[in-house]
């Protein structure tokens, strides 16, 4: 049986070139280094989460964590594996406890805290300084007001509504901002169907009335945004009748579950290592 030469010297060829394809397409996935996400937060409680894309055969593991900007103690944490792509990349989690409360309050020199970055030691022996956002650690000491909260809702298309109900006519006086720079330009957000910057405050709601807040993560304008991790506090000011001041919290967050969630390519390009 006779072969054509250059027919077997050209499916080589391809075969070879392929092969060099495969290796060069796989070696422009693989993570040398973990990489952190950009954190958001605003929190009152003494435990959140840090996310940070992995190497899907990745034995490394973090073996020690600091915030510089809260001394140099060691911080509690565990670490998990929340989800893989099933090829390239793992999404894992620390879940971070900071400090611990004493008598139920936030200790005075954790109190209005940011946190911007962390140095995490890994298992294979490296340290790496690492940018991780701004995470605001507040008192945890919040006053209720006369509002209940009704039901809270959230979809995948980074959306979600809270309703809330009153016992007593009461006022909205207006919304606590201060953590609402974290995000404004990326959410957006509704009081029964007005966007904020159209809402006048106050809103005088009559008893058993209900109210509606809902939000929406916009990333239109700047896609590598979505990259990060939001968690934050909208507070909502009250004041009743008897000019008893209160606030209720709406917690709003958007976090990535999976390696899919995330622009790698984005993510590579801004690493945040020092």
């Amino acid at each position: 049986m006779k072969f054509n030469k250059k027919l077997i010297y050209s499916l080589l060829t391809l075969l070879l070139l392929c092969w060099i394809g495969n290796i060069i397409y796989y070696k422009n996935h693989i993570i040398d280094n973990p990489i952190f996400l950009k954190h958001y937060y605003s929190v009152n409680s003494n435990n959140f989460l840090l996310y940070y894309l992995d190497d899907i055969n990745s034995q490394n593991k973090v073996t020690n964590l600091e915030f510089p900007e809260l001394g140099t103690e060691s911080i509690p944490f565990s670490e998990s594996d929340l989800n893989t792509d099933n090829r390239y990349y793992s999404l894992k989690t620390l879940s971070v406890t900071p400090f611990y409360y004493i008598n139920g309050t936030v200790p005075n020199r954790y109190k209005n805290k940011v946190i911007t970055k962390a140095n995490i030691t890994f298992s294979n022996g490296k340290t790496q300084t690492i940018k991780i956002g701004q995470i605001k650690l507040l008192d945890n000491n919040l006053k209720t007001s006369s509002l209940n909260q009704g039901g809270v809702s959230c979809s995948s298309d980074n959306s979600g509504d809270f309703s809330f109900t009153t016992d007593k006519d009461i006022y909205i006086t207006g919304i606590n901002t201060k953590s609402y720079y974290l995000v404004k330009d990326v959410i957006e957000i509704s009081i029964d169907g007005k966007p904020l910057s159209k809402v006048k405050f106050p809103i005088m709601l009559r008893a058993k009335y209900q109210i509606d807040i809902s939000y929406n993560f916009n990333f239109s304008k700047n896609p590598s945004v979505k990259n990060n991790v939001y968690l934050f506090n909208l507070e909502l000011l009250t004041k009743d009748l008897n000019g008893n001041n209160g606030i209720t919290p709406c917690y709003i967050e958007m976090q990535p579950n999976m390696p899919d969630d995330l622009n790698i390519d984005v993510l590579k390009n801004e690493k945040g290592s020092d």
